[in-house]
């Protein structure tokens, strides 16, 4: 994934790109000096070509500094996707702790004292 075939940015994203914070970047969208999407779930979408028309891109940056800079946006949404998925795992633990919690109440009133 490099950044000529990325369709937009989000808002932090956008940020870490240009070098900017992402309260700049939200004041230039609410000021209308940068277009954005805002998604149904209320993330801002900033195409590339919007983004770089208000900030340049650098010339001056190192030569592998966008591409680690790549390489880290790629690792944040694999650290994103597992955080979810692990926390979709926790809830599900949780609900089965609760189950056998039941269970065992249920066992504890049927089944008399040793």
């Amino acid at each position: 994934m490099t950044i000529q075939n990325v369709k937009s940015f989000t808002l932090s994203q956008a940020a870490k790109i240009v070098g900017k914070s992402k309260s700049v970047l939200h004041y230039a969208i609410k000021n209308g000096t940068l277009a954005a999407k805002k998604t149904s779930s209320g993330v801002f979408e900033i195409t590339p070509a919007d983004l770089f028309q208000l900030f340049p891109k650098q010339n001056n940056l190192c030569p592998n500094c966008l591409l680690l800079e790549q390489k880290i946006q790629l690792i944040e949404l694999q650290l994103e996707r597992e955080l979810t998925l692990n926390r979709d795992l926790f809830r599900r633990l949780e609900n089965e702790m609760q189950e056998r919690s039941k269970l065992l109440d249920i066992l504890s009133k049927v089944m008399p004292p040793h």
